[in-house]
């Protein structure tokens, strides 16, 4: 088990995966922060009404509002507001599970390791390492360029930054263990890099939200992961961190039952 783990974090590291991931979400960051500039100024806002652009005064009340934003504040709307965090931790993982079957690597391992639920803990353990690590360099990147930005303030306390950190990384994991199964079940990389798309950004849950609503049930899509993503706030609140902890939880153990069953079911029947 461990030699697997090994094996798979030197894969991440030689392959790409694991710079892939830090390069595209720093990219962002730095692509973000850029539009950020130019439409935060007064001056760059009065010279584009100058221009003919039609802007009006709650154009002006944004721009100050991001000059009086907080670092804590910027990387919570990089990673929460939107799909980015969720959606890059679907594709990347999902493409690293399935390369284990694309490339006929499962069938040794399998043979190797004997016990199924050693592949799934290892592979668990990897993926868990290679998500802390890619939020990591992000953060750490905020960290380091704060003296250069716009930004007037850190925000929070040390808590509201380790419950944001931790919210991501629960939430990437988990997302990573659903294409796990993913990867598992259908073993294309093309359909599971389809499916990255719609769980990542959520599609499925919005429209889980939507039948809900119509037949006027419970709003069944809050217990979901990308639910759970929305809900991550700026400051750390105990209960509902717990419920994240325990929504990412679950969905981890179904995942991993989940991954166990196909394995039993088309490989080791």
């Amino acid at each position: 088990m461990f030699e697997l783990i090994r094996m798979d974090l030197r894969r991440a590291c030689r392959q790409g995966y694991l710079f892939i991931g830090m390069a595209l979400l720093i990219g962002m960051m730095l692509l973000s922060y850029v539009l950020m500039l130019l439409v935060s100024s007064p001056e760059n806002l009065s010279e584009m009404a100058a221009q003919g652009a039609e802007v009006v005064a709650d154009d002006y009340a944004q721009a100050e509002r991001m000059q009086n934003m907080s670092v804590l504040e910027y990387l919570h709307g990089m990673l929460f507001n939107g799909a980015m965090w969720l959606l890059m931790t679907a594709e990347l993982s999902g493409v690293f599970c399935t390369e284990d079957f694309t490339h006929g690597a499962a069938k040794n391992i399998f043979s190797l390791l004997g016990n199924p639920w050693l592949y799934l803990g290892a592979r668990a353990v990897s993926l868990f390492v290679i998500v802390a690590g890619i939020e990591g360099a992000l953060f750490l990147f905020a960290l380091v360029c704060k003296p250069l930005s716009i930004f007037p303030a850190w925000g929070g306390t040390v808590l509201d930054w380790l419950q944001l950190y931790g919210s991501g990384l629960l939430l990437g994991w988990a997302m990573s263990l659903c294409m796990m199964f993913v990867s598992i079940l259908f073993r294309r990389e093309g359909v599971t890099v389809l499916l990255g798309v719609i769980l990542g950004c959520g599609l499925l849950v919005s429209a889980l939200g939507q039948v809900c609503r119509a037949l006027g049930w419970q709003p069944l899509e809050q217990w979901t992961i990308s639910a759970r993503s929305q809900a991550v706030g700026l400051t750390f609140v105990p209960a509902d961190y717990a419920v994240t902890l325990a929504v990412c939880a679950g969905w981890a153990a179904v995942y991993l039952l989940g991954s166990r069953l196909v394995l039993s079911w088309r490989d080791l029947a």
